[in-house]
């Protein structure tokens, strides 16, 4: 929980509803908060390493979260089938509601490069997948450790949505942890097929926030497409390990 008092924390420093305004987003200081916040998750990974960990067991977990090889085919899915199912999604969903398919709003260079590269790499390279997944996945097995992270990532990403009432909308709170979840499972599918928690981590979270950042607000609705995935790739865990738990010899139920 510490990610989410850091991240939270900084939040209110900006002049954002539900914030102080300590500090301005266009000035260096509201910069560096904005960065830190986004940081966060590396920060406080690199942070319980430091403490929690001896030279060894830092070794071996900057190993696991530095490591990009993985078979060429898990590069393919990632970077071209991953946009190809949300973007396609996408443009069913707005077909059927009569929206505009591709954004309309108009951002910075800076803004761009954030959301789609930055965040990606700060978020996961030393926070979700690069340390806190490995470390979950030994204390509480695959799916839990997904599913408690996820829900964990969606809480950090609360902030933006408190009104200038200082209130959250259920309504954006609920799917948001919903969709966390399940886009979290997945990216624990990656993982394990892959080997490389870069490529679930980072890889998966770059293509999401790029194809979403090009897109008409109703990408949500292609959290639907990934729930269900989420949830197939769950049931496919869950029959394995009950395989795996059954005593050689047990015949069926």
């Amino acid at each position: 929980m510490l990610v989410l008092a850091l991240s939270w924390g900084l939040y209110t420093l900006l002049p954002v509803p539900g914030g102080f305004g300590v500090v301005s987003l266009e000035s260096p200081a509201g910069r560096i908060v904005m960065y830190a916040k986004q940081f966060s998750p590396s920060i406080v990974g690199l942070l319980v390493l430091a403490v929690a960990f001896g030279r060894r067991g830092r070794r071996h977990l900057l190993g696991v979260a530095l490591n990009w090889r993985a078979p060429i085919r898990w590069y393919v899915l990632t970077i071209v089938a991953f946009p190809m199912l949300m973007l396609g999604t996408t443009w069913l969903a707005a077909s059927a509601s009569g929206e505009p398919f591709l954004a309309t709003d108009t951002v910075s260079v800076l803004t761009t490069l954030t959301v789609c590269l930055l965040g990606p790499v700060g978020e996961e390279l030393f926070g979700w997948r690069g340390i806190a997944l490995p470390l979950l996945v030994t204390r509480l097995g695959d799916l839990s450790a997904a599913a408690v992270l996820g829900v964990i990532w969606a809480l950090w990403h609360v902030p933006p949505w408190v009104t200038p009432s200082g209130g959250i909308p259920l309504l954006s709170l609920l799917p948001g942890l919903v969709f966390g979840a399940s886009l979290s499972v997945l990216m624990l599918y990656v993982y394990r097929r892959s080997g490389s928690a870069l490529l679930a981590g980072v890889g998966v979270h770059v293509v999401h926030n790029t194809s979403a950042f090009v897109v008409n607000g109703a990408v949500w609705m292609g959290a639907f497409c990934l729930i269900l995935i989420a949830v197939g790739v769950a049931v496919r865990y869950a029959v394995r390990l009950r395989r795996r738990r059954r005593p050689a010899g047990h015949g069926p139920e």
